[in-house]
């Protein structure tokens, strides 16, 4: 059995995850196939593209002839 500080914990580990869980799917259904999106790469440089699939846990974003996997939260709609 458990002790009370480890449910806590487990129960605060949950929320944590389905809050996650929730702002990626609110920041998931901002966009459709075809929107034009923006990105901050890892080094720092504004990436542009189109939304190619919508994924459970990511976008498929096509820049040129290359496919990004991005997370939604962190896409923009390109102006």
């Amino acid at each position: 059995m458990l002790s009370d500080p480890e449910m806590k914990t487990i129960s605060e580990l949950l929320l944590f995850n389905n809050a996650q869980d929730n702002r990626q799917l609110v920041a998931r259904n901002k966009f459709a196939i075809g929107d034009n999106v923006t990105f901050i790469d890892k080094n720092g440089d504004t990436i542009d593209g189109d939304v190619i699939k919508i994924m459970p846990a990511n976008i498929k974003v096509r820049v040129g002839r290359v496919d990004w996997s991005v997370n939604p939260t962190v896409l923009s709609l390109a102006a």
